[in-house]
């Protein structure tokens, strides 16, 4: 979130602790949009705000191409996914299988495992990170929308 990178509160990540990060070649920064804004109730103006800023703002601080975005909370439309390609972002992620409702998976429209630091003991996150989960809640998902 790109706004809370160059103005952070006491629990946010501040510039300086990504660029301490970004020292690190198995790690990496990229886009959550500018404010963190729910882009499926967002307007059309918004949206691409959201999205073309953030990139803009964390290429310019970092001075690195800024190529994926996950989108917050994983709630996005068509209008999300265009206004991402557009802006010129390469992959963009939601949050579960559940979040793509009628969109088709594809390279704006990814799912991804979210880890946090308080919902996951490290057995859940081996079997997040292994790909079992991944492959259960795909095929879960299919399932469903094939009943559907």
């Amino acid at each position: 979130v790109s706004d809370q990178v160059t103005h952070p509160a006491p629990d946010r990540m501040s510039e300086a602790v990504a660029r301490d990060l970004l020292e690190n070649s198995w790690i990496d920064v990229q886009s959550h949009t500018k404010t963190h804004r729910v882009l499926s109730e967002a307007t059309d103006e918004k949206i691409k705000e959201e999205l073309v800023e953030s990139k803009k703002t964390l290429e310019g601080l970092f001075g690195r191409p800024i190529d994926y975005l996950a989108y917050p909370t994983g709630n996005i439309d068509q209008r999300a996914v265009d206004q991402a390609q557009e802006a010129g972002y390469h992959l963009a992620f939601i949050t579960s299988y559940k979040k793509l409702k009628n969109l088709a998976e594809g390279p704006y429209t990814m799912p991804r495992e979210k880890i946090s630091r308080t919902s996951d003991n490290l057995f859940e996150f081996w079997v997040k990170i292994s790909g079992i989960y991944r492959a259960f809640k795909r095929q879960r998902h299919l399932a469903l929308r094939a009943q559907s």
